[in-house]
């Protein structure tokens, strides 16, 4: 994963400039996870893997099925009214993986909506559309990173105007075990970066 890292150092070496100061983190997990006030399930790397140091003052975990209020409710420290941020020294950085693909895009969305911005950072982690195949929309945000794989039902795929990232060769299985992997390798990767970058203030 090294070489990973070090190809998106370059990717945001000029990107520094009139950056927000301080950062929201939301994490959209796939299939499998629950909210933290249900039954727990299985762990998500979007959960597990979510920044939260250095200029990141609140994180939010949401999942695949969370609907449209609580997508709001991550959205409420940038203080939007008629579709403009009061907050303005706030960006918004959002992970999503596998089925939490389509709520990574629709947050994206909203805060485009409501707060008149894009998102200053969106990860995409193998992302999957419900019930299957691979999610091709990009998300509303000014620098995109997508990690993918290609093998099985469940995978990913390029998107435009993304930094394109194929882990398959990664991999060390086929199919379901490789979209599960993805989602741990392409997550701690995304982590580590985001909280390097931030640190170096070059986000």
């Amino acid at each position: 994963m090294r070489l990973i890292f070090v190809l998106l150092q370059g990717f945001f070496a000029l990107s520094a400039l009139s950056a927000p100061f301080e950062y929201v983190v939301v994490g959209i997990s796939g299939f499998g996870t629950r909210r933290a006030t249900e039954n727990y399930w299985q762990p998500s790397g979007a959960h597990e893997n979510l920044p939260n140091s250095y200029r990141i003052v609140e994180t939010h975990k949401l999942v695949h099925y969370s609907k449209k209020k609580e997508l709001l409710n991550a959205l409420s420290l940038f203080d939007c009214k008629d579709g403009r941020q009061l907050n303005d020294d706030l960006g918004l950085i959002i992970i999503g993986n596998s089925w939490g693909a389509s709520n990574t895009y629709k947050l994206s969305k909203l805060y485009k909506e409501e707060c008149g911005r894009v998102a200053r950072l969106v990860v995409m982690v193998d992302g999957v559309r419900k019930p299957i195949g691979s999610y091709k929309k990009r998300p509303f945000a000014k620098q995109c990173i997508n990690y993918y794989q290609t093998t099985g039902f469940a995978h990913g795929r390029k998107l435009e105007d993304c930094e394109n990232i194929d882990l398959t060769s990664y991999c060390k299985k086929r199919g379901k075990e490789c979209h599960i992997e993805v989602e741990w390798l392409g997550t701690r990767d995304a982590k580590r970066f985001i909280e390097r970058a931030l640190k170096l203030e070059k986000l």
